[in-house]
């Protein structure tokens, strides 16, 4: 199956003879074209204006991430993503798709520890995708827009979306776009700050307000709002997961676990982690 779409004209792509090259797509010289076939190799479908204004990547990787590999943010949101894809291992044999994939080090990890997957990846950043596709192989990368995927309908087993909910200023239209590419019974995996966190609880009973983890975040959700957003696309949120972090302070251990038993009793969806992992599948539709 050709995993590549033209939205515009709803045809499958045909490659290389579809794509236009990418000087004359730079160039808006070839408007008929649904992408371009970059010189190393992969497909591009922002123009020409979108890749200026997307690409984060151009000079270094904002987000530390090669560098920070083995800290123990990333080593947990390995770690959690892994463990939710073993949750689903019907579909180690089927097709994957990143969305938001950066360079690429995530997918790779993915992509090796489920080798019998088929992995695709996209990101808005040429330059992340550039690097991505030049450093791990086996894996289809290509420059995208996560709102508007290119590729069939019903076409993936799994969508992986890690810490992109909070960059995007609306969750909902991008969690309709993956639920239009998911198979029925397909399994979308989310990560996302968790707005309600520990510390941001801390800085609110001493009057100051919550702060974002990071300055690229548009906005960040409450559990409960990520749930609602989720159920709204037509999924249905089977886990919600978070592998806890021991506090430093024996201050803030202690006022952690009188909260945790406080969800508890109440049983309420909330983590008092920094990011939460969501795992839910795409329900039939109601006809």
């Amino acid at each position: 199956m050709n995993a590549y779409y033209d939205l515009r004209k709803r045809v499958v792509i045909n490659q290389p003879q579809d794509c236009c090259p990418f000087d004359k797509w730079v160039n808006s010289e070839r408007n008929d074209c649904p992408c371009a076939l970059h010189p190393e190799g992969f497909l591009v479908f922002l123009n020409s204006s979108e890749m200026s204004l997307n690409d984060e990547y151009f000079k270094s990787d904002p987000f530390g991430l090669k560098e920070d590999l083995d800290n123990v943010f990333q080593k947990r949101r390995i770690k959690c993503t892994i463990q939710l894809l073993n949750d689903h291992k019907h579909n180690h044999k089927g097709r994957l798709l990143d969305i938001g994939c950066g360079q690429g080090h995530l997918t790779n990890i993915i992509k090796s520890r489920f080798p019998l997957l088929d992995v695709y990846a996209i990101d808005h950043s040429i330059s992340a995708i550039s690097y991505a596709n030049s450093n791990f192989k086996g894996i289809s990368f290509s420059v995208a827009d996560a709102f508007h995927p290119p590729f069939p309908d019903a076409s993936f087993d799994i969508v992986v979306c890690n810490n992109l909910w909070e960059h995007v200023p609306d969750p909902i239209n991008l969690a309709n776009s993956i639920h239009r590419i998911l198979k029925t019974d397909g399994v979308l995996i989310i990560s996302t700050p968790s707005r309600y966190r520990l510390a941001n609880i801390i800085n609110m009973i001493k009057g100051k307000k919550g702060v974002l983890l990071n300055k690229y975040h548009i906005t960040e959700y409450s559990v409960g709002q990520v749930i609602e957003q989720l159920n709204y696309s037509g999924f249905r949120v089977e886990r919600i997961f978070s592998d806890p972090i021991r506090e430093r302070k024996i201050g803030g251990r202690l006022f952690k676990t009188f909260l945790s038993a406080l969800i508890r009793f109440f049983r309420s969806h909330h983590v008092l982690e920094l990011t939460v992992f969501y795992s839910a599948v795409k329900r039939p539709s109601q006809k």
